[in-house]
């Protein structure tokens, strides 16, 4: 799924022009109207038309007059890539300073280093079982799936 934006809509603001653009392609029915300030959508009947989804475009009903800020909320086409999941190992120095969960995926014992900077959390187990080791980091995020 793509990312929404609001963007200042491309085309000249001269009273007469009613055509603007995004400057990217768009999903089709994501598109919402902002000019100056004001909000109209596709439930806002007859402010605006998608001329195409492809060439990032729209047709307004009306043409904003001279001086007025024009503006496009969507959601644009590109794909966001997952994160790429790396296996997390290391040793906990500082257990009182973590804030977070980090869980393996059974009552298996969590066992490593983890030697990230920025980290914080709580250092969790499925079970009773004890967790030793040392934190080192100021943050972590996320979930560990993985037995270290």
């Amino acid at each position: 799924m793509g990312v929404s934006r609001i963007v200042l809509a491309q085309g000249l603001v001269d009273g007469s022009n009613r055509t603007f653009a995004t400057g990217e392609p768009y999903v089709a029915g994501s598109v919402a109207l902002i000019v100056n300030g004001l909000v109209f959508n596709q439930l806002t009947l007859g402010t605006f038309t998608e001329l195409s989804p492809d060439a990032g475009t729209v047709l307004l009903a009306v043409a904003p007059t001279i001086g007025s800020v024009v503006q496009l909320l969507y959601t644009n086409r590109k794909v966001v890539p997952l994160p790429e999941v790396t296996r997390l190992a290391g040793v906990v120095d500082e257990p009182n300073a973590a804030v977070g969960v980090v869980r393996p995926p059974a009552p298996e014992r969590l066992s490593g280093v983890v030697r990230a900077e920025a980290a914080s959390g709580v250092v969790r187990t499925p079970s009773s079982d004890r967790l030793a080791g040392v934190v080192r980091v100021a943050r972590v995020t996320g979930v560990i799936r993985e037995k270290c």
